[in-house]
């Protein structure tokens, strides 16, 4: 089975993140990968316009909005294609910019696009926006004459959790273009670690974002929960990692928090030796990395309810809260660390067990793998 890999980056960000795990999976399965990124592509003037593209739109709508391409896409996939004759083509994940529709439709071959967020199949954001309309429908209007959806019947989205897969059917139902769309949950690196609660009688829980202040993440929303005078009495430490400038907060419930910044690969097991819990209250989340990467050392987590956290965070093995309830009790979210910390060992080991079985290389690697001899037989 020869497999062509087409990512953004397999080096920089979340989502070269899931497609590295996912390239180290399907080598566990001894699959033949040809993988193709923006980092091995020779330097061109195309680089320059994915640039000016990228900043008008900054300058326009904001961060979350894909609309523009002036000229073609960064990656002749027809190409590769035709010169390195896979049985299969596997995508991470990709813009417009990088690979056009057209090229998809006019693929003889089955095609399997790894999801890490709405993008690119129900419109020009990365997920739903409120209260943008006016700003959403200029910007779709851009999206679909610059991008020009195709009947795409020959890709098969795969998604990381059920929560993406129903909300994209919600919208990949008006248009129908795609083929079959899967669960296969993110693959993990089995971590040599296994946490151990602290043994004051403190407890650490922290957060952990690319940068802290992103309104998405949710910080706001979680000091406001650890500053109620139901957690005087716990002795907590909140450590928070990630880019971002912290100006502080004024806590008068005995509550510290410390700000670390952002962490390299080098010093995760550092990072979550110093962990306990960790507190994910981010909005809109497929399935994030640090949920599965802490569940690998061990690390429960208390995630946002209805996201793509609960397809990794069980009863067993953490707990979920809606941290952006307007009805958000600190009461209640005090009481589930209270209860990981009770039983912490318990909820660690499920952690270490529910990744290192369900989420190792070759769990993942055998998973994909059958789907692609499955694709690959219904020619």
């Amino acid at each position: 089975m020869k497999v062509l890999f087409v990512a953004k980056s397999f080096v920089r960000g979340g989502a070269a993140t899931g497609a590295r795990n996912l390239l180290l999976s399907l080598y566990s399965e001894d699959v033949e990968v040809v993988k193709v990124s923006l980092d091995d592509l020779p330097s061109n003037s195309l680089k320059i316009t994915r640039l000016a593209e990228r900043s008008l739109e900054h300058l326009i709508f904001g961060s979350n909005y894909h609309s523009l391409r002036f000229g073609p896409a960064s990656v002749k996939l027809l190409d590769i294609a035709e010169k390195v004759k896979p049985d299969i083509i596997q995508l991470g994940d990709f813009s417009g910019n990088l690979i056009d529709f057209k090229s998809l439709s006019d693929m003889n071959l089955k095609i399997v696009h790894r999801l890490s967020d709405f993008w690119p199949y129900t419109g020009p954001t990365h997920y739903e926006l409120q209260n943008q309309r006016y700003k959403y429908q200029m910007a779709n209007f851009l999206f679909n004459y610059f991008y020009k959806r195709q009947d795409l019947k020959n890709v098969n989205l795969v998604m990381p959790s059920e929560w993406l897969r129903k909300e994209l059917n919600k919208s990949l139902d008006e248009f129908k273009h795609c083929g079959m769309r899967s669960v296969i949950l993110n693959a993990v690196e089995n971590a040599k670690f296994k946490k151990n609660l602290s043994e004051d009688d403190g407890i650490t829980v922290g957060f952990i974002a690319k940068n802290i202040n992103s309104f998405r993440k949710g910080l706001k929303q979680l000091l406001r929960l650890l500053k109620d005078d139901c957690f005087s009495e716990l002795n907590l430490k909140l450590c928070l990692y990630g880019d971002g400038y912290f100006e502080g907060v004024n806590m008068d419930n005995n509550v510290s928090i410390a700000h670390y910044g952002r962490y390299s690969e080098e010093q995760k097991h550092n990072v979550y030796s110093n962990i306990d819990i960790l507190l994910i209250p981010s909005l809109q989340d497929n399935s994030p990395n640090v949920v599965s990467e802490a569940m690998s050392f061990g690390v429960p987590c208390i995630g946002q309810e209805s996201t793509g956290m609960e397809s990794y965070i069980s009863i067993k093995n953490g707990r979920l809260f809606d941290f952006w309830s307007e009805h958000a009790d600190a009461r209640e979210l005090k009481s589930k660390i209270l209860e990981i910390k009770k039983c912490y060992n318990s909820f660690s080991d499920e952690c270490k067990d529910f990744t290192d079985s369900q989420l190792s290389y070759s769990s993942i690697g055998k998973q994909y793998y059958d789907l692609y001899r499955y694709l690959t037989s219904t020619r």
